[in-house]
């Protein structure tokens, strides 16, 4: 019957993704592109490929004036516009040229000012693709100066390759600037000398209340890449860096109302990966699935222990690890005996797979390749929460989420970012169970 369900549902969920992208695609052409589809779209591609490239470039252009384009990259945008997919087709034809371009006319259309931004960020991207394992020293030469647009740099920072050459270059752009620019910026740097991003971040972050959250959000991913590198992890130890450095993640995430930010805070402490970081994530709760009905048998718990670990049974002694126990706890409606029999079981399916320890999510898998309902065997990683959840969940037995995001087994991006972070953490789940 519950596999029913679940088919009944798939069924309907593939027909609702059709008729959205029909909705999508039918609003996508109307009104921007209607002149051109007069004849059909096979009709327009085969036309567009008769296009000369100056033609083109003036097409994408007239265009991009209409695209509502992202306000990460536009300080300023309208709310109102035509999506940026639009532009698809006619950026997929451009590239299918790359080869009748040659650098000095990709770098020319990059400066020019009279072409919309969107259209020179394509060039940027054209350049970028052609010099991917060569030499792009000519493009980011364009980061030197001031003719060039913030949010044109921005594009170059994050996709040009850099080296230990150019660390005054990014340290350069980190200080001109608020906004995404800096962003890339020093998230950049962080991968060429992390001693640098990091002594950088010291300083945004000793200053919080006159930095942008662009800068504070860089600041904290390239603090976290320093303290979770292990050719520094002893010398921290002493200065009691990390723990200073949690301690501010979880005030920004208890304060902030930038929930980008917030997230930012979240994952740093989740990318160290201590055990004072995990410690700090879960409250100091841990959770796990019965196996057998009492403490004293060998290895009555199935759990994920924590990073560097598997799903695993366990003895009870190790599964308390020094903590306190907290209750047994039990899903909200009426389990059978069979339908217990039943979490068992499937706990001991998750066990074969060993499972790895996911700090971040409390279910993670590859949303391209897992089924529409996440088999047991399609998961890549678990946190000790997502254990109970997951089990329970897969029989219908609803524990964390929303009216239409509760079910931590649906494939769904939306979904699995619901249940990440401390949104949920073991401590918050048995506020949704029933204590035994």
């Amino acid at each position: 019957m519950l596999k029913d369900k679940k088919i009944i549902w798939t069924a309907i969920f593939i027909v609702l993704a059709l008729i959205l992208y029909e909705s999508v695609a039918t609003a996508g052409w109307e009104g921007v592109m209607q002149e051109y589809i007069g004849g059909g779209e096979e009709s327009f591609q085969s036309n567009m490929e008769d296009w000369s490239n100056e033609q083109l470039i003036e097409e994408i252009d007239l265009v991009a004036v209409s695209v509502n384009a992202s306000s990460t990259l536009l300080k300023e945008s309208s709310s109102s516009g035509t999506d940026i997919n639009v532009l698809i087709p006619f950026v997929a034809e451009l590239f299918k040229r790359k080869d009748q371009f040659n650098d000095t006319e990709l770098l020319s259309s990059i400066g020019d000012r009279s072409k919309q931004i969107i259209t020179r960020e394509i060039f940027v991207d054209m350049y970028a693709m052609k010099h991917e394992t060569g030499n792009d020293e000519e493009l980011k030469q364009l980061l030197r100066g001031n003719e060039i647009d913030y949010q044109i740099k921005s594009r170059i920072v994050a996709v040009a390759n850099f080296t230990m050459e150019d660390i005054d270059l990014l340290k350069e752009l980190i200080q001109e600037d608020d906004g995404v620019l800096a962003f890339n910026s020093l998230k950049r740097l962080s991968k060429i000398k992390v001693v640098e991003a990091f002594r950088i971040s010291e300083d945004i972050l000793d200053n919080l209340d006159n930095e942008s959250n662009d800068k504070i959000s860089a600041a904290l991913k390239a603090t976290a890449k320093y303290l979770g590198n292990e050719n520094y992890s002893s010398n921290l130890r002493d200065k009691n860096l990390e723990s200073d450095f949690i301690d501010l993640c979880f005030n920004i995430i208890k304060s902030s109302d930038d929930p980008i930010l917030r997230d930012s805070a979240f994952f740093a402490v989740s990318e160290i990966g201590s055990q004072n970081a995990i410690t700090k994530i879960i409250e100091d709760w841990h959770a796990g699935l019965w196996d057998e009905p009492s403490s004293t048998s060998v290895l009555p718990i199935m759990h994920a222990p924590g990073p560097g670990s598997v799903l695993q049974w366990d003895s009870w002694e190790d599964f308390l690890n020094g903590n306190n126990f907290m209750g047994t706890y039990k899903p909200n409606k009426f389990a059978s005996s069979s339908m217990r029999d039943a979490f068992v079981a499937m706990g001991r399916n998750l066990r074969t797979e060993k499972v790895p320890y996911n700090l971040a999510y409390q279910v993670y898998y590859n949303h391209s390749s897992a089924s529409n309902y996440v088999h047991y065997d399609e998961i890549t990683s678990m946190r000790c929460d997502g254990v109970v959840e997951y089990i329970y969940e897969w029989y219908s037995y609803r524990v964390y989420g929303n009216d239409s995001r509760w079910d931590v087994t649906k494939n769904d991006v939306l979904n699995r970012e619901q249940h990440s972070g401390t949104a949920i953490t073991p401590k918050k789940q048995v506020n949704y169970l029933v204590e035994i």
